[in-house]
């Protein structure tokens, strides 16, 4: 039994954990947009090598009320060629901000950046750039935004801090935690042998 439980602790320190084990890794900082006089959120965000699927959930504007609670609603109303799309997002931030929406224009200015402005709506701004690349097995993603809700930016700097690490972590979670097809296809060849 010794033996065993040795092999076993050889293994895993042998093996490195498994990316879905693993958590992303996000860096965020804040600095002033001289154009607008906006406070700017930046992030950069290494979400491992599954540069598709990421790229994937990340273009699913439709789909980002599963990835964070204070988004609502999201939903397309117009789009033009493969490139410019309007979107109507519905917010529920927390107290004292509460309910929110923002008309937006997406426009995907290339296979690997999408970038958007705020149309009109109850936030006073929405706009800003993400962009994607994989290099060296690893997806990297760089994330700038301008979000104003009405109120100081010293006292919402948590929040909007808060929402673009859990929104990332939740697009690694998203492409980390499905299984795969291969997976799929074992379980289900083991499933008609049981039974």
């Amino acid at each position: 039994m010794r033996t065993l439980s040795v092999l076993l602790l050889a293994v895993c320190l042998t093996y490195p954990a498994s990316e879905a084990n693993a958590a992303p890794v996000i860096e965020i900082d804040f600095k002033s947009d001289e154009a607008s006089g906006q406070e700017l959120i930046h992030a950069r965000a290494e979400l491992g090598s599954h540069g598709a699927e990421t790229w994937k959930a990340l273009g699913a504007i439709t789909a980002y009320p599963a990835l964070h609670p204070w988004i609502c609603d999201t939903h397309l109303l117009r789009q033009s060629g493969e490139r410019l799309q309007e979107f109507l997002i519905e917010f529920e931030f927390p107290w004292p901000v509460g309910r929110r929406w923002s008309r937006i224009e997406v426009q995907r200015e290339s296979p690997v950046r999408i970038s958007w402005r705020q149309l009109e709506g109850s936030l006073q701004v929405n706009q800003g750039q993400l962009s994607f690349n994989s290099r060296g097995g690893e997806v990297h993603i760089d994330y700038q935004a301008t979000i104003n809700v009405g109120l100081p930016d010293a006292w919402t700097r948590y929040y909007r801090q808060k929402f673009v690490s859990e929104f990332l972590g939740a697009v690694y979670d998203q492409v980390t935690t499905r299984p795969s097809a291969k997976g799929l296809t074992l379980a289900n060849s083991s499933r008609s042998i049981t039974h």
